[in-house]
């Protein structure tokens, strides 16, 4: 068997009827101690009868996960790394949570002249609720399944102490053969992909981290930019039959896959929401998608496609970061142009005003100029 660990962003429609913990738009705390603190009294407070499924209707899982964990075999075992509530399992049960626009930016909580360190938020959530990292890894070590981290390199400085429990003391101690034989052990069911890994994991870790070229992974398993970790993920496993070999075996038979002149082509079809979900999310056309955008998402989210989606989704609306990015960088509709008039009317059968005069800085008085022909460059324009 094997265990996908990836990212798992909150990002799931809440259950009204159960208790969220969640964090107010405009909160500010001390330091990062106050904040956490602060947090977990909020997660604590949430009775068991009110949490949820990792993976159900409002489960902690995002929707993408959702669909992506259904094209791997149904053994294969899914954790989460939560920012909000550690690892969570995708069969477990945990209380719902909503850190709203500071899921992907929580530095902004913390008053100015404190900064907010990621891998001391980690240790704190992880020792507060656990497991921890690393015991999940020798959990399924343990039973001989492969354990795959399906992560971009920005997110393994957050859980490096975690993970780098693992690796043997260099002192010389008493038990320390057997520490080197067990970590040796781990390394032959630990495998890591994403990108750019290979410049961010401790040297210990690099015999276990997999070729990456997102695109050639294109090629061989089409898909979303967003998911590239997890399609190397399922790659691996159509393609690297044993479990619990050197890991060079599996970084061979991966680019062999990968850089065939007549490559495999393997469907990753995320396309379609999970049973159950089709009803859930209200689809729109482009048009009234880029006018709900701007009206009321573009300026509260400061522009940045990921918290729209993600809030076009708690609202209701079938919507990805990909498309976002898409309506955003399309060019502005033309407005229709009204029916002329005749004899300087303008069309309603009265006389057109005279267009006013405009003074320049010199005094003097300048004609007019026409009307623009098309609407003007909207926000998302100009950010881009």
């Amino acid at each position: 068997m094997t265990t996908i660990i990836s990212t798992s962003f909150r990002s799931r429609l809440k259950d009204a009827n159960r208790e969220v913990a969640a964090i107010e738009d405009d909160a500010s705390f001390e330091d990062q101690d106050a904040f956490a603190e602060h947090w977990f009294e909020k997660i604590d407070a949430i009775e068991e009868s009110d949490y949820v499924d990792g993976a159900g209707e409002h489960g902690i899982f995002s929707s993408g996960m959702l669909t992506q964990a259904a094209q791997f075999a149904d053994d294969t075992k899914f954790w989460g790394i939560s920012i909000g509530l550690g690892m969570i399992d995708y069969n477990g049960k945990y209380p719902q949570y909503d850190l709203g626009k500071f899921e992907t930016s929580m530095g902004e909580l913390i008053a100015d002249g404190s900064r907010f360190i990621s891998k001391i938020w980690w240790n704190a959530l992880t020792e507060h609720r656990g497991p921890k990292l690393s015991d999940v890894i020798l959990e399924a070590v343990n039973e001989q399944d492969r354990v795959v981290i399906a992560i971009p390199a920005v997110i393994y400085p957050m859980i490096r102490d975690d993970i780098e429990a693992l690796i043997p003391m260099e002192a010389d101690h008493a038990d320390k053969d057997q520490e080197m034989d067990n970590f040796a052990e781990v390394k032959k069911y630990l495998r890591f992909v994403g990108p750019d890994l290979e410049e961010t994991v401790h040297p210990e870790f690099l015999d276990c981290v997999m070729p990456w070229d997102k695109n050639l992974l294109s090629k061989v398993v089409p898909g979303a930019r967003t998911n590239g970790a997890r399609r190397m993920a399922f790659l691996l496993e159509k393609v690297c039959d044993v479990i619990g070999t050197d890991p060079a075996d599996d970084f061979d038979s991966l680019w062999d896959a990968l850089s065939s002149n007549e490559p495999a082509v393997y469907s990753y079809d995320v396309s379609a929401p999970t049973s159950g979900e089709a009803t859930k999310y209200a689809r729109l056309e482009d048009e009234e998608a880029i006018e709900i955008i701007k009206r009321e998402y573009y300026t509260r989210c400061h522009g940045s496609p990921v918290r729209i989606a993600r809030l076009m989704r708690n609202d209701g609306y079938h919507m990805t970061k990909d498309r976002v990015e898409e309506l955003m960088a399309a060019p502005t509709p033309k407005k229709k142009s009204k029916p002329k008039g005749t004899n300087g009317s303008n069309g309603t059968g009265r006389k057109k005003k005279a267009p006013a005069k405009k003074k320049t800085a010199g005094g003097r008085r300048k004609r007019a100029t026409a009307a623009a022909s098309t609407d003007e460059t909207d926000g998302a324009e100009a950010a881009a």
